[in-house]
């Protein structure tokens, strides 16, 4: 289901973290955000930028507190989905739309910054 193939083994990478896509096709990656509770943060790509030269950025900042106690936000951001823990409530809510696109990890490096809050990366070098 995926415009591309990808190594077997996926790569968990705490944030912030530059990370190195070795193959030749951008890679999609989930990102999973902690909750402290937190509710505003933001991740930026600051190696992939937009037609106008700015680097690409989630910002969540107006919808519905991540909970504490190790529960999560996951951010699937090929299918651009957010939800609680990976499967429950939708926190889409709290996307802030005019700031925010869902950004993939280009081939080479990816200096990925976050702010708010804390989050790991899962991702995997992929191949056209």
């Amino acid at each position: 289901p995926y415009p591309y193939a990808w190594d077997a083994a996926e790569i968990t990478t705490a944030l912030p973290a530059t990370l190195t896509n070795t193959g030749t096709a951008d890679f999609w990656p989930v990102l999973k955000v902690f909750g402290a509770p937190s509710s505003n943060f933001t991740i930026t790509n600051t190696s992939v930028l937009d037609t106008e030269g700015n680097p690409l950025s989630i910002v969540y900042d107006t919808g519905t507190p991540i909970p504490g106690g190790g529960q999560y936000v996951e951010i699937d951001t090929f299918r651009n989905t957010m939800y609680l823990n990976g499967n429950g409530a939708n926190m889409k809510d709290g996307l802030n739309v005019l700031e925010s696109d869902f950004f993939p990890l280009a081939v080479g490096a990816n200096n990925i910054t976050i702010s708010g809050a804390t989050a790991n990366v899962l991702w995997q070098n992929a191949w056209a």
